[in-house]
């Protein structure tokens, strides 16, 4: 690996577990892929994110081996490695913590950076994309981005439902606060970074500032 696309690498995972633990994890924004069950494990179990990241990581890319190239390989473990890292170091705070929009808008600028610098080194972090690409071997009748869709999709379903309802067991006064879950806006673009193939971003939201928000970013390295 050239010293170039090490330091990509290094400061698009910084900036990815920068967006995670100032921003998403603080105000409960379930992001698709593992990040995003980390932060549901977290809030169900106490499970720290880059426990939740190494886990569910190391047994697809004990499978991936069979299938991607050593390089592609190579390149997606030490891009893992670094983000469990960060995730791991990195402090948990928000810069904003009375303006959520305002950290919605920064954890979408670090998260949109660093992913934009990993992919442009045509690798990838692991998760959800790398699993959607060896669902895609078992059924091949299913692209990619389908499955990749179908999985993310599934995780901030889970994340909404999980926090609309701690959401409610911990108010005070049940009258007050929304007993449904919150809406959905989305939208789809072709190419939301380099070397990736279909991106979706869900922001369910609400009547009240104070229900619980979601962001969920899907995305698949090359």
């Amino acid at each position: 690996m050239k010293r170039k696309e090490a330091f990509s690498i290094i400061i698009g995972t910084f900036c990815m577990a920068a967006a995670t633990n100032t921003v998403f994890q603080p105000f409960g924004i379930v992001t698709g892929g593992f990040g995003g069950l980390g932060i549901i494990f977290d809030k169900l179990w106490g499970i720290p994110l880059w426990m939740t990241n190494v886990t569910l990581n190391v047994p697809l890319f004990i499978f991936a081996f069979r299938y991607k190239t050593r390089k592609f390989m190579l390149r997606t473990i030490c891009s893992d490695i670094m983000l469990t890292v960060f995730l791991g170091v990195l402090p948990r705070f928000s810069f904003f913590p009375k303006d959520f929009y305002v950290n919605l808008i920064l954890g979408a600028i670090l998260m949109g950076i660093g992913l934009g610098l990993v992919m442009k080194e045509r690798t990838s972090t692991g998760g959800t994309d790398l699993l959607a690409f060896l669902l895609h071997v078992v059924f091949p009748h299913m692209s990619i981005p389908m499955l990749l869709g179908m999985l993310d999709g599934t995780i901030v379903l889970f994340g909404a439902f999980i926090f609309a309802s701690c959401h409610i067991w911990d108010h005070e006064d049940h009258r007050q606060c929304g007993r449904r879950l919150p809406g959905f806006q989305a939208g789809v673009c072709d190419q939301p970074a380099s070397g990736t193939d279909i991106g979706t971003d869900f922001v369910p939201h609400g009547p009240r500032s104070d229900q619980a928000f979601f962001y969920g970013s899907l995305y698949r390295a090359e």
